[in-house]
């Protein structure tokens, strides 16, 4: 189970065990929230305390001699969003080299951003998706 820190609200905690010496870890986290409005668009932020890091692998107890976690280059990360709006979507701002779809389903708009097995290493900021829709007060 993942829980916020007490101290800093931005960082989540989870407890993995039996790990073995070059296993492979997946975790997967779902979030589902009311979005906040910045400049006028409705924005994702996605912060990157949330990847597990090469260099504080460490300090968090995860560097098992042998495991992927001990190699910066094997610490992959996919992401996928999907915003799903009854109003037509009229700008959508996303993290350079993603992927971007986006559709309409009878009343429904849909974008998805994905970003596929990219490397941990390279996040250097937190991930922050912009959109508009038509009308700003019905997302």
């Amino acid at each position: 189970m993942v829980k916020e820190d007490e101290k800093d609200k931005d960082l989540l905690k989870m407890n993995i065990g039996g790990i073995q010496p070059g296993q492979e870890v997946t975790v997967r986290l779902q979030i589902i929230r009311l979005l906040d409005i910045e400049a006028g668009a409705y924005c994702l932020r996605i912060p990157m305390t949330y990847f597990i890091k090469y260099e504080n692998a460490a300090q968090v107890n995860l560097a098992v001699p042998g495991s992927k976690v001990d190699s910066p280059d094997t610490n992959t990360y996919d992401f996928r969003v999907e915003i799903n709006s009854l109003e037509d979507l009229t700008y959508v701002s996303v993290p350079s080299h993603s992927k971007v779809t986006t559709v309409k389903k009878d009343k429904l708009n849909q974008a998805v951003i994905e970003k596929i097995n990219a490397n941990v290493a390279d996040i250097k900021k937190d991930i922050v998706i912009y959109y508009q829709a038509k009308r700003m007060d019905r997302p």
